[in-house]
């Protein structure tokens, strides 16, 4: 069924904690979410949703995040590709995806997770793409996505699943997002938590 998920305000849910969000500190994703407000602007000025939608929906067809996961008496890994952190800075000089991906495929992960966050993680779209080039392994868009443009692009641009941040997203916020990305584009959504409260 088609769904249109409720307009959500422009504020990120407020959490005054010291922990991280992944490595990220929470005065750091303020700074973070901010950003994407800007890139956000941007991209949509560049290509209105209803482009970005005929293209996610003429996108090659996904391969299954959630099959690749469900593997009997194994271990199931997601292999992340990350070039940089806002806590360390730059982690691989010179990072080849292609390479990555195919390593992690040798080695038995199920699934890759790639960056795709450029002003503080050095990740790109071309990262995610060049990975899945390389693999026949589904591969997991990760970064701050606050606005439902941001699965249409994912989808788009190739990522069979998503990353849903929980401690940026308000409740119902959450819910429409992991319906819409199911239900429009048949793209699962990995949600991210770090405490009972955002369960």
């Amino acid at each position: 069924r088609s769904i249109s998920p409720r307009k959500h305000n422009d504020t990120h849910r407020q959490n005054p904690s010291s922990e991280l969000s992944g490595d990220v500190p929470v005065m750091i994703l303020d700074s973070i979410v901010g950003k994407k407000r800007h890139e956000l602007r941007k991209a949509q000025e560049e290509t209105p949703l209803r482009e970005l939608q005929s293209r996610a929906k003429s996108a090659p067809p996904l391969r299954s995040f959630a099959s690749a996961l469900k593997t009997e008496g194994e271990v199931s890994i997601i292999a992340e590709i990350k070039r940089a952190s806002p806590r360390t800075g730059p982690l691989r000089e010179n990072l080849r995806p292609a390479i990555f991906a195919r390593q992690y495929e040798e080695g038995k992960a199920k699934a890759i997770s790639v960056l795709t966050d450029r002003e503080f993680f050095g990740g790109s779209f071309e990262d995610l793409q060049e990975a899945r080039s390389a693999t026949t392994l589904p591969v997991l868009r990760k970064d701050f996505l606050i606005d439902e443009y941001q699965i249409w692009e994912s989808r788009a641009k190739g990522a069979d699943a998503i990353l849903l941040i929980a401690r940026i997203l308000e409740r119902n916020q959450l819910a429409d997002y992991i319906a819409l990305a199911r239900e429009e584009m048949g793209l699962p959504a990995l949600v991210e938590v770090h405490d009972q409260k955002e369960v």
